[in-house]
């Protein structure tokens, strides 16, 4: 994360649109998997407490079964700050190492509750017939929709902490930022 934060930094001060967009991708990619406890274990599908296939179940099925439930909501919050203060020439990077570390250590706890979740799910499903996903999303819904919105808010962050860096280039001046149309 801050290696791909610097990146993101020098591109934004260097111009370069087509890897601005790139590594804003891979940077939002490695906070959102920073952000999905299980990705923080060996046990990250379950596979050695017999909760085989919980992985894919709470990082994606569960929040495509209702994407609107899911999607954090930006109404009444502060805007984003700053994981670094830039202005501490050298020191920005290591501070951007240190947050996501700390966040890798907030978050791991909650890999157990991911799994605990799961196997309640699976025996509501063998001993009443209920639907799996609507119990694991009783029991591990609102933990998912916390880290989905923990994890928008830290990319914001880091993408902000990576301009600021850069210099507070305008994004208009880059060469290649123009997004590309979908056919």
């Amino acid at each position: 994360i801050a290696d791909r934060t610097a990146a993101l930094a020098r591109a934004m001060r260097e111009g370069d649109g087509e890897a601005v967009l790139v590594l804003s991708g891979h940077l939002s990619h490695y906070v959102a998997d920073l952000h999905q406890p299980l990705h923080l274990t060996r046990n990250f599908d379950g596979q050695e407490t017999h909760n085989d296939g919980v992985h894919m179940a709470f990082e994606r099925f569960l929040i495509e079964r209702r994407r609107d439930a899911f999607r954090p909501s930006t109404r009444g919050e502060e805007p984003p700050r700053p994981i670094a203060d830039a202005s501490h020439e050298g020191t920005w990077k290591s501070t951007v190492a240190r947050w996501a570390l700390g966040r890798a250590a907030e978050i791991f706890p909650s890999a157990r509750e991911v799994l605990s979740a799961d196997t309640a799910a699976v025996l509501a499903v063998r001993r009443e017939g209920s639907d799996y996903y609507r119990e694991l999303d009783r029991r591990a819904g609102p933990l998912a929709r916390r880290l989905l919105a923990q994890s928008s808010r830290a990319t914001a962050a880091l993408w902000l902490t990576a301009w600021i860096e850069a210099g507070r280039p305008q994004p208009s001046s880059w060469r290649g930022a123009a997004p590309r149309r979908r056919e």
